[in-house]
């Protein structure tokens, strides 16, 4: 009886288990551009207010080489670092490495990833720092008067899902694909408040996540982009799983000698 009753004990704890394991989007490319809109650019429906390659800051493409050549461009690099950015966090970073103070630029932006806790060197290495034409940069400015679109490329060196946690506009596509699609909804791409959005089941390859920061009220804050990628296991495979285990238990328990 006693044995039964561990058995359903353990029916009962492990029969609801779902794994996942997150870390976030490790980026290894980055291109930013950055523009003062006019006032007929600045309405929820305007081309420059989508996170999305056909945004009008990105012309004109170089039809050789498909790089930008817009005159918004701030920067086109190799980065490295984890896509984790909050502007309403500052992740304590030593004093003479905080970002100036009360100034939404790109570079505080970038550093609210985070500093090293000897070196205090940021967390997400890019040139887009301090005291340059890119990290002086404001993101934004209130009521759509100023937008920065960055693109970062990520790898994904396994099949995993992804959440992205976003403000103001967000699309993904794979990365140097001819005519891809976008593998968010497609309102997604939109201006708009905090949300969360998930691509699942995404084959290992590189992918492009753009990003639109648009400052939407009379201040441009919040600006977040905030990215996990995991390997979920369902509940019925959990459980499944688990009853596997309880069954080899089980036999275990029935050859003890009874005392």
């Amino acid at each position: 009886m006693k044995r039964l009753l561990i058995a359903s004990v353990l029916l009962v704890l492990f029969g609801t288990i779902g794994v996942a394991n997150a870390a976030p989007a490790n980026a290894f490319l980055l291109t930013i551009w950055n523009a003062a809109l006019l006032p007929e650019m600045q309405t929820f429906d305007s081309p420059w207010l989508k996170a999305l390659p056909s945004n009008p800051i990105v012309q004109p493409i170089d039809q050789q080489s498909g790089v930008s050549r817009s005159p918004f461009l701030l920067t086109d690099e190799t980065v490295s670092g984890a896509i984790n950015f909050d502007l309403e966090t500052t992740n304590n970073p030593p004093v003479e490495v905080r970002p100036i103070p009360l100034a939404s630029t790109i570079y505080a932006f970038l550093a609210t990833a985070g500093f090293d806790d000897i070196t205090h060197q940021p967390l997400f290495m890019s040139t887009c720092i301090r005291f340059t034409r890119c990290g002086n940069r404001l993101i934004a400015e209130g009521n759509f008067r100023r937008v920065t679109l960055f693109r970062f490329t990520f790898r994904l060196p396994t099949e995993l899902s992804l959440s992205i946690t976003h403000d103001d506009g967000v699309s993904l596509f794979h990365h140097d694909v001819t005519a891809p699609v976008n593998l968010l909804p497609a309102d997604a791409a939109d201006v708009t408040g905090p949300r969360t959005d998930a691509a699942f089941n995404l084959s290992p390859g590189d992918y492009d996540l753009w990003y639109l920061e648009a400052g939407a009220g009379p201040e441009p804050l919040p600006a977040v982009l905030q990215t996990d990628t995991f390997v979920a296991i369902s509940v019925d495979t959990a459980n499944q799983r688990e009853l596997d285990r309880l069954e080899v238990l089980l036999e275990q328990l029935n050859t003890v000698p009874k005392r």
